[in-house]
């Protein structure tokens, strides 16, 4: 009877108790849990810098499998000249360990020389390799020199398995000049496998193949065919005079023995112009004949990049044959190529290409093979050609002739 006299109002304060102990545990667990973000902003920023990296970002937000940063600048420990950028960054984790890697609006920016960089990157990677070995897909832009005025500008997607296989598919700019696709893969195995498109294809016209895995390194390159019109035109300049309409492709093999930096890399080459054979006068018709001119030539390139030595360089046109040196010296982004050839000519088959050229039919079959007959001697032709690159329309070809002919 007493319970059921007592009065309901008394359960008030209890449940007014316990609310309040429940807005006190959470505005507690708010606290500490504001308290710990800082705490949790240098862990991981901690954890960044034993891997390596050192990490900076205006938003983190992380879960127990993964951590999305915004605004990212991250730098390399001991890599100068090298900035990188996020707008997205995510990381997968497993545990506290990262086993993947996305980033998107990427912005790398390098300053240092190439030397310096891959010095630099060698290093890094003795110390930290596990660092980079992960899966990843980056999406971005990559910049050399000066941001305001870069010197090459790589955009595009990179994919990577983490165990050695790479891939890349973007663009390539060089200055102001677009020189279109470019594609990317290498293998676990160290294949490598390069396309490049300029802005006349949109597939890769010049390709190249290299074995990266064990010294030396062997490859090649091939060339589609390609108008010189159209180079010139990706490339930003006038063709040299003379070679409108014509097309080029070829090949070249080459040998890169890092283990002997001291000493040069070796390689050869071979070429056919298309629609063009070296200026003539008429009476050489019949010696320089078709149209269509043989390029061949070995290469030693000297470990720095900066000159390429043809040390034995061939040119055949009809019955025309050259042989000669030259060399290519590297300025920047550019090149200048100096090239000397001479080749010798028997008067005979010169006499027997004048008369061809002003007398036909059987008459002149019969005043051709007198002449190979009564003339004798040689007549020597040398070919100088100066191309520099930044100015292909500038480029020089000049021809030596020395009549060396007698009766016989």
């Amino acid at each position: 009877m007493d319970t059921l006299n007592e009065d309901p109002g008394s359960d008030k304060p209890r449940r007014r108790g316990w609310f309040i102990a429940f807005v006190v545990v959470v505005l507690v667990c708010a606290g500490a849990f504001a308290a710990h973000r800082p705490f949790i902003e240098w862990w991981v920023r901690r954890e960044a810098l034993t891997r390596g990296f050192q990490l900076d970002f205006a938003e983190l937000s992380i879960t127990f499998d993964r951590a999305a940063f915004r605004q990212t600048h991250v730098r390399l420990v001991g890599v100068s000249g090298v900035d990188v950028r996020f707008g997205e960054l995510v990381v997968d984790l497993h545990g506290l360990d990262p086993i993947r890697i996305q980033g998107k609006e990427v912005r790398v920016d390098v300053t240092s020389s190439v030397d310096d960089l891959r010095r630099d990157l060698a290093s890094f990677v003795d110390r930290h390799g596990a660092s980079v070995r992960l899966p990843m897909t980056l999406e971005g832009v990559f910049r050399h020199a000066a941001q305001d005025h870069p010197s090459v500008v790589l955009s595009g997607k990179t994919r990577s398995s983490g165990d050695g296989d790479f891939e890349f598919d973007g663009a390539l700019q060089v200055r102001e000049t677009k020189l279109g696709t470019v594609t990317m893969h290498r293998t676990k195995e160290g294949k490598v496998d390069l396309g490049f498109g300029l802005t006349i294809s949109e597939k890769p016209i010049v390709r190249v193949s290299l074995e990266a895995e064990s010294l030396p390194l062997k490859g090649n390159v091939t060339f589609a065919s390609m108008n010189v019109d159209d180079v010139s035109r990706a490339l930003g300049t006038s063709p040299p005079k003379g070679f409108g309409g014509v097309s080029v492709d070829g090949s070249l093999s080459f040998v890169l023995d890092g283990a002997l930096p001291a000493n040069p890399h070796h390689g050869s080459g071979s070429f056919v112009l298309n629609g063009w054979v070296p200026p003539h006068p008429k009476e050489l018709d019949g010696i320089v004949h078709g149209r269509t001119t043989k390029i061949g030539a070995t290469l030693e390139l000297l470990p720095d990049l900066g000159k390429l030595d043809l040390t034995h360089i061939t040119v055949d046109a009809g019955a025309l044959h050259l042989k000669g040196k030259g060399n290519v010296l590297r300025e920047g982004f550019s090149a200048r190529a100096r090239v000397n050839l001479d080749g010798n000519i028997p008067c005979s088959e010169i006499g027997a290409s004048v008369v061809g050229a002003h007398v036909g039919g059987w008459v002149g079959d019969i005043l051709r093979g007198v002449t190979r007959m009564g003339v004798a001697g040689t007549v020597k032709v040398r070919v100088t050609a100066d191309v520099d690159t930044k100015a292909l329309a500038a480029a020089k070809l000049d021809q030596v002739v020395d009549m060396g002919c007698r009766l016989r």
